[in-house]
């Protein structure tokens, strides 16, 4: 069925609306642009895109937001904050208003710095684009930082997964605010559901033995029913300790937990979840990797994400620089003073302009 014939479809037949979805993410960085879109679920089983016909409101002014194409342009900020965006379909004729928190951030947070764990493996995603877990500083347990869900519409997952070996005691901190017996929190160990939660809960401790040899998977999740948008819609995990190894695994078993088979070399340079980050980069930095451009010590040059100190023995990590995109032989060396968690690298012969790539090599 073409988008004509489903639009003339859901025209001529029972048009009563039983929701509407906001998909997009809950995390936008200040100075860019993020797109959301809205879609029309009705009672006759049917759902239609109806972006250009909702109207979008921001609580703040310096925020932009194109109600033709639903594009939010965020100004440049001096510190981190947060924002409510307002999507409403249909207006007075028939009113469905979904309202969602933002948090707008200088720089982009990596996972292992909001759940304040490097030695856990971790990787996250969702049913939908930008669904996956993010690092954000306005709400936390220790009063700096933490992980919180993406945002998801109704019927959909956002999900955070960390890989450990061995036994031992697994701790954190965890808050949710949703629809009680609705929208709910689940927590597995390896294929075992330790936790399910849902409604107004404020910070709350859990630990968990693991006594298994082996690697083990700990997943947390936020599932969404049919409907219904109750409080922030959101998960929070913060301050998440594992008293036992970190994970000592090849590409190959890192492949292999995650159901990808065939030949090394080739799964190496594949994307098998579609978030833009090969998998050989995803398994040496982890699924929240980055690498940016910027002015280090007045000059131009990268910052990018600390490599999984666990995959140096199976993984070799090149910077490589250019100044016309064609040879890649620009010395680039490291630079010191690079916060926590990422490294500095710069030409070593300061070129007028200048651009970076990564590449990395299975052993």
């Amino acid at each position: 069925m073409t988008q004509q014939e489903l639009s003339e479809l859901i025209s001529t037949q029972n048009r009563d609306l039983a929701s509407i979805e906001l998909i997009g993410t809950n995390i936008v960085s200040e100075s860019s642009t993020s797109q959301y879109q809205v879609v029309a679920h009705y009672l006759n089983g049917l759902s239609e895109d109806v972006t250009s016909n909702s109207t979008f409101i921001v609580n703040k002014e310096d925020y932009l937001i194109d109600n033709t194409n639903g594009v939010l342009t965020t100004p440049q900020l001096s510190s981190d904050e947060s924002i409510i965006l307002i999507v409403d379909y249909l207006g007075e004729q028939e009113n469905d208003t979904f309202m969602v928190d933002l948090s707008v951030l200088i720089e982009d947070m990596e996972l292992r710095e909001a759940l304040d764990n490097n030695q856990i493996v971790w990787t996250t995603g969702g049913t939908s684009t930008n669904s996956g877990w993010s690092g954000q500083n306005f709400d936390s347990y220790d009063g700096v930082d933490a992980a919180k869900s993406g945002l998801t519409g109704d019927q959909s997952t956002s999900w955070l997964e960390g890989i450990v070996t061995g036994s031992g005691t697994l701790s954190f901190w965890y808050k949710i605010s949703s629809e009680q017996d609705a929208d709910e929190l689940k927590f597995w160990i390896d294929d075992q559901i330790m936790l399910l939660d849902s409604g107004e809960k404020e910070w709350k401790n859990l630990s968990y033995e693991v006594a298994a040899e082996g690697n083990h998977r700990f997943r947390w999740a936020y599932e969404k029913d049919k409907s219904d948008v109750i409080g922030q819609d959101s998960v929070w995990l913060d301050q998440v300790t594992w008293s036992g190894a970190a994970v000592i695994s090849s590409f190959q078993s890192w492949a292999s937990d995650r159901g990808l088979t065939g030949d090394m070399s080739t799964l190496f340079t594949q994307d098998h979840d579609g978030n833009g980050i090969p998998n050989g980069l995803e398994y040496a930095f982890g699924s929240n990797m980055s690498m940016n451009i910027k002015i280090i010590h007045d000059e131009p040059g990268v910052e990018m994400s600390v490599q999984n100190s666990f995959t140096e023995d199976f993984v070799d990590i090149e910077i490589s620089g250019t100044t016309n995109l064609v040879d890649w032989s620009l010395e680039v060396s490291e630079l010191g003073g690079a916060p926590e968690g990422y490294k500095w690298y710069a030409p070593t012969n300061i070129p007028d302009s200048a651009f970076f790539k990564v590449d990395a090599t299975l052993k």
